[in-house]
């Protein structure tokens, strides 16, 4: 059957034969239309064309006579583009709609009708995980799964556990994260879906840099470079494997240069030309010379004022901020602690914006930090309860537990805290006692995505 064919074809990454197929059909096959035009909007979103998936939805709409789970199909996917888009205020309107007709559709033993409410349960994991709600959002994904149960649709199956992965490792369950990753790959490798296997040994290289094991990141990221073929991924792959060779102190022009010719070949990306900014600008701040810190200074600065991509921004951020200090030690100017307090606010509007409770977390632990320096002890105890309560009610486990002896520390060693404000001690005295170096260096290198 050509429907079949088509959605066997889009699974696994054959995406230009996957429409081939489908404008076959749609010419030779009348009955076929709406299926063909519906596997064809999951063909678009596949590649990331969403407008053009928005007006084939709003095209077959109008069509009279659609069958329910095709209605269900066009508003499941509208709804996965909205999150996507981060438009959660309008999913949440929409979503009560679509859920009513999941739960008549999940007792159907239809095939089709089982894995549109699978697909629309996983979706729902999706945007709790983005707002922070992990709890949600892995019973979501227990749903899921257990509508799976006894029919053969591994590759969502393996999509769904590659989620719950993601969850575990944001909580600190790192080793229980690797399980379910590589579980996700033994599936992916089942059914040839070479596409995904890339992208799921992407996020296992994320989770083992941010455990500080380069080697092994490094592996799983230049394996998955031979099974990606679309320019978005793999140009994110040669950027993640020239990050993580330069945090070990090593320059990758080769990678570099296999980035810029992605970037001359798609000048309609920005990302990719932001990406290289960046890049070049940690480079230059691995320099030993001053006027190397200066350029990777006016570098970072230009791309956190002209650029919005919350991933870049981040890393930006982060690193400006690591350079600032150290202006800050030499100097001791009171404008350059305003400009740290200025991008530490832009640190906390991304973190809100973008629903990442993780980076919300680490921001309230480096404005603690900050609050040390200028000695506003009661201020920095605050910003302690307030990450503490967030990484407990987030089920960050593991950095809960760490917050929980940065306030004993600071409780065991509050007299000289005070000391140190009623002496105002020099301000390098400060910065050191309060450990912000070493903060900025250890979460500059996570990559919080």
């Amino acid at each position: 059957m050509p429907l079949r064919k088509i959605n066997d074809l889009i699974d696994k990454g054959k995406y230009d034969q996957a429409s081939e197929l489908i404008d076959k059909t749609l010419d030779s096959r009348i009955d076929l239309v709406v299926d063909a035009n519906i596997l064809k909007i999951k063909l678009e979103m596949e590649r990331g064309h969403d407008e053009m998936a928005l007006e084939l939805i709003k095209e077959i709409s109008t069509y009279s006579g659609i069958s329910t789970i095709n209605l269900l199909k066009i508003e499941l996917s509208r709804l996965v583009i909205l999150f996507k888009k981060e438009n959660f205020a309008e999913i949440n309107q929409n979503v009560d709609k679509a859920q009513a007709i999941v739960t008549l559709l999940q007792s159907d033993k239809d095939i089709e009708s089982r894995h549109l409410c699978v697909d629309f349960y996983n979706m729902r994991g999706r945007v709790s995980r983005a707002e922070g709600n992990y709890a949600l959002a892995l019973e979501y994904y227990q749903q899921a799964l257990s509508l799976l149960e006894g029919f053969e649709y591994i590759r969502l199956e393996a999509n769904i556990i590659k989620n719950i992965a993601i969850i575990r490792q944001s909580q600190g369950e790192f080793q229980l994260a690797i399980e379910m990753y590589n579980k996700s790959l033994v599936l992916l490798t089942e059914c040839q879906n070479y596409r995904d296997q890339a992208l799921v040994s992407v996020d296992l290289a994320i989770l083992f840099y941010n455990q500080g094991d380069n080697k092994k990141a490094l592996e799983y990221l230049e394996n998955s470079v031979h099974t990606i073929e679309d320019y978005y991924n793999l140009g994110r792959i040669y950027f993640l494997i020239y990050y993580v060779k330069l945090s070990s102190g090593k320059t990758d022009h080769e990678t570099l240069d296999k980035l810029v010719e992605i970037s001359e070949n798609h000048p309609e990306n920005p990302i990719f030309i932001n990406r290289i900014k960046l890049l070049k600008a940690l480079t230059h701040k691995r320099g030993n010379r001053l006027r190397s810190k200066v350029i990777a200074m006016d570098e970072l600065k230009k791309i956190i004022e002209g650029y919005m991509d919350p991933e870049i921004m981040i890393i930006s951020l982060k690193n400006y901020l690591d350079l600032l200090i150290d202006e800050l030690m030499v100097y001791n100017e009171e404008v350059v602690l305003q400009e740290i307090d200025i991008y530490i606010s832009k640190l906390f509007a991304i973190a809100d914006k973008n629903k990442m409770p993780l980076v919300l977390t680490e921001t309230y632990l480096l404005r603690s930090k900050f609050n040390l320096i200028q000695q506003r002890v009661v201020k920095a105890f605050e910003d302690l309860t307030i990450a503490s309560g967030l990484a407990r009610t987030k089920g960050f486990n593991t950095l809960a537990d760490e917050i929980d002896e940065m306030q004993k520390y600071l409780e065991d060693n509050i007299s000289k805290w005070n000391a140190l404000a009623e002496a105002t001690s020099p301000l390098r005295e400060r910065i050191h006692e309060s450990k912000i170096k070493e903060y900025l260096e250890k979460v500059s290198k996570f990559i919080n995505f």
